[in-house]
């Protein structure tokens, strides 16, 4: 039995499994390496073809975005700046930082200009790879498809 999970969700919400050894941890997925997890590799590294790796980082974009805050394209630059600037001021204030270390939650924002090239990278993804993608993580579903025909 496997599942996969946010570490940090995992550190805060259920460190007794992590205290009592239930969890083993066979690979990081993610943009970013996790520091507390020294042993574990990520999946990133276990793959060995371009193609795969362009699939992997695909699927890093949920751990990059996690709850980002977006705005639609063509909002004014100025805007934009603003909203960015706000958000890496309350990054910075010691009464939010406070309250996510009560939460046992990590601090590791993603700057505004970071994501956006993430996005675009992503955005740029082809469509067939992104067929192969969905294919892969939802074998059977495709297997279905492909008896319909």
């Amino acid at each position: 039995q496997g599942r996969a999970n946010v570490w940090a969700s995992t550190k805060a919400r259920t460190p007794q499994w992590l205290a009592q050894g239930k969890l083993v941890h066979i690979a990081q997925i993610g943009p970013r390496k996790v520091a507390d997890l020294p042993g574990v590799p990520r999946f990133i590294d276990l793959v060995r073809s371009e193609k795969d790796k362009s699939m992997v980082k695909f699927l890093h974009i949920t751990g990059l975005i996690g709850r980002a805050l977006l705005v639609r394209p063509g909002t004014p630059q100025a805007r934009v700046a603003g909203l960015r600037g706000a958000f890496s001021k309350t990054m910075k204030e010691p009464a939010y930082a406070a309250d996510l270390k009560k939460r046992k939650l990590p601090l590791r924002p993603t700057g505004g200009v970071e994501l956006q090239k993430f996005i675009e990278s992503v955005g740029a993804t082809p469509r067939d790879l992104i067929a192969e993608i969905k294919t892969v993580l939802n074998p059977a579903k495709a297997t279905h498809a492909k008896r319909k025909k």
